[in-house]
């Protein structure tokens, strides 16, 4: 009975032999390869990726941060919103001698005094206080180097009292009191060498 069953395999495989021909397909084996090589390289990419994603994630957080330090220091030539100075909270006296470093004395005449100068720091940007006052009272002018734009307005109310503020030869300089616009204009002037 194995016998029988044994040659019984053995006709049915020399019929298919003689009766089938192979079909060649090279259409549909070409698509296979390109399929198999499109595996293999995601296969590879994806491997890849795994294995540096880290150093992936890092290297964008890394840009993120240059872009923003770089983006601060783009911004060192804007101006700063007067708003963020009228207090003396933060600023601490000046020496003598760095008193007139943005040249105070050159129009420091007649009726105008230097009550003292104070120096801070504003959201990372230097700021010189002078505390001047003439002949009508006393009034604050803020200085800011390194600032070649204005951005807002010129004229403006800062908790309660005038401010003037404007670029040049590049400073900031922003001015606050109980005045008009029109004096502080006229102190603006004064300051910018203007008799």
């Amino acid at each position: 009975s194995m016998q029988f069953e044994y040659e019984s395999v053995l006709q049915i495989k020399g019929l298919l032999q003689s009766h089938c021909k192979g079909e060649q397909c090279d259409k549909t084996w070409a698509s296979c390869k390109e399929r198999l090589v499109a595996i293999d390289k995601t296969e590879r990419v994806n491997s890849f990726v795994g294995k540096y994603a880290w150093q992936f994630c890092g290297s964008f957080v890394l840009l993120i941060i240059l872009a923003g330090a770089w983006a601060r220091m783009g911004n060192h030539s804007r101006s700063i919103d007067p708003g963020q100075v009228p207090t003396m909270a933060g600023f601490s006296t000046m020496p003598a001698a760095q008193a007139d470093q943005f040249g105070f004395q050159k129009f420091l005449r007649d009726s105008w005094r230097l009550n003292g100068s104070y120096r801070a720091v504003v959201n990372g940007r230097e700021v010189i206080c002078y505390d001047l006052e003439d002949g009508i009272g006393r009034f604050a002018v803020y200085v800011v180097p390194g600032v070649d734009q204005l951005e807002g307005a010129c004229h403006r109310e800062v908790q309660g009292r005038n401010c003037y503020n404007w670029v040049h030869n590049g400073l900031q300089y922003i001015v606050i009191a109980d005045r008009d616009h029109a004096e502080l204009e006229a102190i603006a002037a004064r300051i910018n060498g203007q008799p």
